[in-house]
């Protein structure tokens, strides 16, 4: 995509041609910014909703979209405290790891630099 400046003070700042590419730089940033919007609600429209009528076939219990939605929603936030508690787990065990292996590491560090001042 080409921008033109059509303004002769953006064309010629301070320093000839500084302002200009300073211009050009945020409107690039805007238009890929507002690329990522237009794909998001791409999505939203149409993946999004086709996955929510197919759910609410499957899951006849749900008779309008927004019982549909409600539906989805519950379980996506069931499903994300049962993978916040999976991540809690296993970063504590990680994590406990990762300080005895410091500790042992500093040990080691330790005792070679005692080696090399004492030798």
């Amino acid at each position: 995509m080409r921008i033109r400046v059509k303004s002769k003070r953006l064309q010629k700042g301070p320093e000839y041609g500084t302002t200009e590419a300073a211009w050009k730089g945020v409107l690039v940033e805007a238009d890929r910014l507002c690329d990522v919007h237009v794909r998001v609600r791409d999505e939203l429209c149409n993946d999004v909703i086709q996955q929510v009528k197919q759910w609410q076939k499957v899951r006849p219990e749900y008779g309008t979209t927004e019982a549909a939605w409600k539906g989805v929603l519950v379980e996506a936030d069931r499903l994300c405290d049962v993978h916040v508690r999976v991540r809690d787990e296993l970063c504590n065990d990680v994590i406990q790891q990762v300080k005895q292996w410091q500790k042992a590491l500093l040990k080691k560090m330790q005792d070679r630099v005692q080696k090399a001042k004492e030798g």
